[in-house]
């Protein structure tokens, strides 16, 4: 037979109490354990970004010059990718442009306005960089059949891509994606 008594006390285990909550002691015990592992958190992830930026060779390259970089980076080939996709270029001379990776895009390619030091004194654009035109599998059709509306006509789609001859944090490759000529997009 099972006693009375025990079986009482063991369903009395099983009874949900009320939560009365931390006492002080253990609040101070926790955020204390809290404020440690955010310390050591903190200096675990300030000797490992500082081993990748030295292993990269980026230690003195601070993040903020970094974005700044890219995105002169992004705000030149922007700026390029708008000329480049207007009507009045030929398809021949933008298939001329595609046959390789220059380093000076506004010269090789004739582009208007800024000189590229012009852009990296000014606008801070990072040096290192090849930019690539590529042709995409979509082929462009003649000027004179997008205008006409011929069936099959399709205007060309095209990537700039900005390669970094050394990759690293501070140098990433970036691309843009565009269509041209730009009113039959």
């Amino acid at each position: 037979m099972v006693d009375r008594k025990r079986l009482k006390q063991s369903m009395r285990l099983w009874v949900r109490r009320p939560c009365t909550g931390m006492t002080l002691l253990e609040l101070m015990i926790a955020v204390l354990l809290f404020g440690v592992f955010l310390g050591v958190f903190a200096l675990v992830s300030e000797y490992v970004t500082r081993f990748m930026a030295e292993r990269d060779g980026d230690a003195a390259l601070p993040l903020s010059a970094t974005a700044s970089s890219q995105l002169a980076l992004s705000r030149a080939m922007e700026v390029w990718v708008a000329y480049l996709a207007q009507a009045g270029i030929d398809r021949s001379t933008i298939s001329s442009y595609a046959n390789g990776c220059v380093e000076d895009p506004v010269s090789a390619w004739k582009l208007p306005g800024y000189s590229l030091s012009d852009w990296r004194n000014q606008y801070g654009l990072p040096a290192g960089y090849q930019f690539c035109l590529r042709p995409t599998s979509r082929v462009e059709s003649e000027l004179s059949d997008l205008i006409a509306n011929v069936p099959g006509a399709t205007p060309g789609i095209y990537v700039l891509v900005a390669m970094p001859q050394r990759t690293s944090l501070a140098t990433l490759p970036e691309r843009r994606l565009f269509c041209r000529p730009a009113p039959f997009c």
